[in-house]
């Protein structure tokens, strides 16, 4: 008798833990404590059936047991009108911050008939009620078939819980939740390796079509697809410049680092900075030498393109200068080109130390190239500090002020102009 007590007091015990656990995971108010996930048969226009039966798996819970397929486990509670529960209890804990997947489906004389296609929860659905609403997808495994889509109610965002993103066997995106275990990215690379030889196979797409319409439908950057083929070093068909998909799209004084591109004839370089000045590299290989390459700087929205910097021997065709976004350049030995950008916001006057006449608080060799620039009427007004751009100090903005900048920058003088290194002894010296 004292066992059958103890045995009672624990699993009271146990049943008033779990309570407190999913007491604490923020579930929908009107769901209260329940432990239970619903699903709308009748709404579904299911019919015929014996009972609804849960297969439940987890997403990222190591320590979840699934049940097999089948198992009498799995059976729901017919709560009546064409709604039937499952207890999550009988399976395990649904821990907060976690992810788990349930298929529902329908038993006719102990077998399966219909069922939703896999349903992504976790515990903020407790309590709820899913349903299907007529919308099918491809089954990812056997593209022939067609699954049901369930849907939670109650307000739940099918992005964070709902039908599980994924790649079908010959390259469609079904779904509008992706898995915490994975990324869009992950399940593009997913795709190329273990799914694109069967959708070659069985689909009349080419491979450019097979790539840009899988990455367009997973959300991906044409930068996103280079680097997932970059990874998995499989041989495509698909030309970059070809593809329809977006390029990046940085924003202004938010990302750390912004990539950039520049479009050249025989390839595309890449550029990696900091927020206010972008530096794009393309080098030109010896093969190429003694021919032409086209330079196309293109600023994203917020910036102004500023200037080239080329190094190696080269030499500019038509009327462009190093100042023109678009460049034809003859390279003679292979070059390598950097293009300048800045942030669009007005330079305040009188706020800088004397030489950064661009404002971006240290004195470089832009400051002489804006100064430049804004001597030869390049450069509006708001885009040069006056009062920093006076280096000499002589009241005025002029070509000597650029010369002191440079001069400071290799070290022949400071900024009032007085040598730093002992005078040459055979320079000739004014007598006082």
């Amino acid at each position: 008798m004292k066992r059958l007590f103890a045995a009672i007091l624990s699993a009271l015990l146990v049943l008033s833990m779990t309570a407190v656990a999913f007491a604490a995971v923020g579930a929908p108010a009107a769901a209260g404590e329940d432990t239970k996930i619903y699903f709308d048969a009748a709404s579904s226009g299911w019919q015929g059936f014996d009972l609804i039966a849960f297969h439940f798996w987890a997403i990222d819970d190591p320590d979840f047991v699934a049940v097999d397929w089948g198992s009498k486990r799995q059976n729901g509670t017919n709560e009546g009108g064409g709604l039937w529960s499952y207890d999550t209890t009988k399976v395990g804990t649904i821990k907060p911050g976690c992810q788990y997947a349930v298929i529902i489906y329908a038993k006719i004389n102990g077998s399966a008939s219909q069922q939703t296609y896999n349903l992504l929860f976790g515990a903020p659905c407790l309590g709820l009620t899913a349903a299907t609403d007529g919308v099918t997808y491809e089954n990812p495994e056997d593209s022939n078939k067609i699954t049901q889509a369930a849907f939670w109610g109650g307000g739940i965002d099918p992005s964070v819980y709902g039908p599980q993103l994924m790649v079908t066997s010959i390259g469609n995106v079904v779904g509008t939740c992706c898995p915490a275990s994975t990324t869009p990215y992950g399940l593009f690379v997913f795709f190329l390796t273990d799914r694109l030889a069967n959708a070659r196979a069985f689909t009349d797409k080419t491979d450019q079509e097979l790539l840009d319409d899988t990455a367009a439908a997973l959300g991906l950057e044409r930068e996103d697809v280079v680097t997932a083929l970059e990874q998995t070093e499989i041989a495509v068909d698909w030309d970059a410049d070809a593809s329809p998909l977006p390029r990046h799209e940085p924003v202004p004084g938010e990302d750390e680092k912004v990539p950039y591109t520049v479009d050249v004839v025989f390839g595309e370089g890449t550029a990696v900075g900091d927020k206010d000045i972008l530096t794009i590299n393309y080098s030109l290989p010896p093969e190429y030498a003694y021919d032409t390459v086209t330079l196309t700087a293109t600023p994203a929205e917020g910036y102004s393109f500023e200037g080239w910097t080329i190094e190696g021997s080269y030499e500019i065709e038509g009327d462009a200068d190093l100042y023109s976004a678009v460049l034809t350049v003859k390279a003679f030995e292979g070059i390598k080109a950097h293009a300048r950008f800045y942030i669009n916001e007005p330079v305040v006057p009188g706020e800088h130390q004397r030489g950064d006449a661009d404002g971006d608080g240290s004195v470089t060799i832009m400051d002489a190239t804006r100064i430049q620039r804004w001597l030869a009427d390049l450069e509006p007004d708001d885009r040069i500090d006056n009062t920093a751009a006076d280096a000499d100090g002589d009241g005025e903005v002029t070509i000597m002020d650029a010369t002191r900048i440079q001069r400071y920058l290799a070290e022949l003088c400071d900024m009032d102009g007085k040598p730093i290194s002992a005078p040459d002894p055979y320079e000739l010296q004014t007598v006082q």
